[in-house]
Formats: structure tokens, sequence, C-alpha cells
């Protein structure tokens, strides 16, 4: 399995935490992308507003797919969980419709 970047305390820019390519890494880009581009990068991605960058790291890529990933089932599982409540929604105003003809009997 190939080696993770990893975290480091350091930031760029004032950003937070950078992820920095291993050593060893692939030929790609070595510089480190600080937390806050990563996380745009992935919704980004997420939204089909952008392409993965081809310039970065194997390993950098692979933990930005992860994220995208991650974005991507949350926004499915929100997707779902509306569709659900609209379709309870729906089933309740229609209960109550009948009710209320039929109170008029």
């Amino acid at each position: 399995m190939p080696a993770r970047p990893t975290r480091t305390s350091g930031s760029q820019g004032g950003a937070g935490p950078i992820l920095a390519a291993p050593t060893g890494a692939p030929t790609g880009s070595t510089s480190p992308v600080d937390a806050d581009q990563f996380g745009r990068w992935a919704r980004l991605i997420a939204a089909g507003e952008a392409e993965i960058p081809n310039d970065w790291t194997t390993e950098q890529i692979d933990l930005l797919v992860t994220e995208v990933r991650r974005l991507r089932r949350l926004q499915l599982l929100g997707f779902v969980a509306q569709v659900i409540a609209r379709d309870l929604h729906s089933d309740t105003s229609l209960l109550e419709d009948i009710q209320n003809d039929s109170s008029g009997i």
C-alpha cells in the first residue's frame, strides 16, 4: 500500500495543517496543499465544478478522491432524506384531506 501524505503542524499562508508529499513520492507536484485548499478542491470536484488536478502526487489524489467520495455520499444521503421527508409530508397531507372529507359525511 502506498504511503499517505503526512499531516504536519505547519501552515501555509496562515491556513491550517498542510498535506505534505511523503518521502519517495512519485513524480508530480511535491508542494504541500493546505487543508483549506484541499477542502475547496474536494467541494468543487464533488459539485462537478472542477477536475482532479493532474500535478498532485498519487497519494494526494488518493486522499482527495476519498474526500470527494465522502462528500458525494453525504449529498446523496441528503437528497434521499429530502425525498423521504417530502413523501411522508405528502402522505400526511393526503391522510388529513381524507379525514377532513370523511368528517363532513
